[in-house]
């Protein structure tokens, strides 16, 4: 998606990389994203004050706003439907988007609440 925390990790990984972030290089950098904020908010590498400094977080990835679920500790953002079209000037597909589906209506039911 088009916000400034996807703008800043394309050109970065482009410049580390040379080629362009796939999904999963925007999930793990999602994922260190939580960690630093946990850390940073539980002042602690102590598991049980990460999980609850992380439960109920919110903050700007480059796939948009990501919310943990206090709940059940879910993350929860806009899942994307994307067509994948070929673009002769990058040598590779590339997604269109189709469709922004957001967590009201993608997220799964709590079924194993947090402890």
């Amino acid at each position: 998606p088009d916000n400034p925390v996807n703008g800043w990790f394309v050109k970065n990984y482009e410049a580390q990389y040379n080629a362009p972030p796939d999904l999963f290089s925007a999930t793990g950098f999602q994922a260190g994203q939580l960690i630093v904020q946990g850390i940073e908010k539980a002042g602690s590498l102590d598991s049980a004050k990460l999980i609850s400094a992380m439960s109920g977080a919110t903050f700007q990835s480059p796939k948009g706003t990501v919310k943990i679920r206090a709940a059940d500790h879910q993350a929860l953002q806009d899942m994307f439907v994307v067509k994948l079209v070929w673009d002769p000037k990058v040598g590779y597909c590339v997604p269109t988007l189709i469709k922004d589906v957001g967590p009201d209506d993608s997220a799964p039911p709590v079924t194993a609440p947090a402890s």
